[in-house]
This record gives C-alpha cells, structure tokens and sequence, in this order.
C-alpha cells in the first residue's frame, strides 16, 4: 500500500474545507488551582489523583489545548476501505497515513475501554441526597458559576462531595471547555455520585 494516494480518501475533501474561522474555546486549566486548594482543604486531593483526570494536575499551566490543532487533525480524517477497522481512525499526516485506535487512546488518556454506561439513555433524575439535591435543590437551571461558587466556598455536608464537585466542574470546564454562564450539564451530577 506504498504507492496509494492517501489523499483520495479524505473523508472531507480539501476543497470543501474552511480558510477562515473562528473558535471560541473557553477549555483551561486556570480552574485546577483552584481545585487543588478546595480539595486539599478537606483532604480529597489524593482521591482526585486516583480518578481518570489525576493526570491533568500533573500538566503543566503552560499548556493549551487548541481546538484549531484538533480542527486540522479532524479535516484530514480518511478512510481507506479494508485498513480502517473498527473503533479506529486514520489520517493524512505529510502525506503518509496515521492510526489513531482505542489502544492509543488508553495510553493517552490512562484509560480503559469498557461497556458504556446506559447513564444517558435514560432521562436525567436526580440522585436521592446527592450533591445535586443537597447542595443546589434540584434546580435543573444552575450554571456552572454556582457550581464554581459553592465549591470554592468549602464547608461540604459529606465526605467526597468537594470531589463530586470537583469531577463536575473539570468536566464542563477543562475537558468540555464551556462557558461558565451555561447550565450544568446534569448528567454529571448523576454521574459522580456513582
């Protein structure tokens, strides 16, 4: 497969891509300190190391993510029939053809594939006496600003809550990158208290 013109299997040809645009990203790391401080305050700061997003507190502030990378990563998706497997996918990279697979994926991310939860095939409720009951009344309207509010503000009723809270804002926030006037995303509500 040395002489194929990878190019032919972009799945987005380069004459439909955009010259131009602009992406607003709100996705930092400027939050972590913040839930460094809270969490080793009420000493859950080692239980969030042992969580999947450990590893973000050891990155560097330096560091962005930069969604525009990602954007010309993504244009340059191809598919060329019988290699692309499944839960795989490959790009045109200076001219040559890269894999990206759920093995690279756990060794980026320090992760495990396994059968995805059914969390969001079913409508959202609450959790009976979770952080999402307890601390912001169930109201389905918050944003991530209160969320952010009462986090900072400690003085959390049970053990691990400041880390459910925690878990909740690095995921809108770090990974998710979204604006702090949005609505919570009320899955992960759900989601922490498992």
């Amino acid at each position: 497969m040395e002489n194929i013109n990878y190019a032919d299997f972009l799945i987005k040809p380069r004459s439909s891509w955009i010259k131009k645009s602009t992406t607003y990203l709100y996705c930092n790391l400027n939050g972590l300190p913040d839930i460094v401080k809270v969490l080793q305050k009420v000493g859950e700061l080692q239980e969030l190391w042992k969580t999947c997003f450990g590893h973000l507190l050891g990155i560097p502030k330096e560091l962005t993510f930069s969604a525009g990378v990602l954007h010309n990563l993504l244009l340059r998706q191809i598919d060329v029939p019988g290699v692309t497997g499944a839960n795989e996918l490959h790009f045109l990279v200076g001219g040559k053809m890269a894999k990206f697979s759920q093995r690279e994926f756990c060794l980026v991310m320090g992760q495990q594939f396994e059968v995805m939860l059914d969390i969001f095939l079913q409508p959202y409720a609450a959790t009976k006496d979770g952080i999402h009951v307890r601390y912001f009344e169930n109201d389905e309207n918050r944003r991530l600003t209160d969320v952010w509010a009462r986090f900072l503000a400690g003085g959390f009723d049970q053990p691990k809550d400041g880390l459910k809270m925690a878990l909740v804002l690095i995921v809108n926030n770090v990974l998710f990158g979204q604006d702090l006037r949005r609505k919570v995303t009320l899955r992960f509500f759900k989601m922490v208290e498992d």
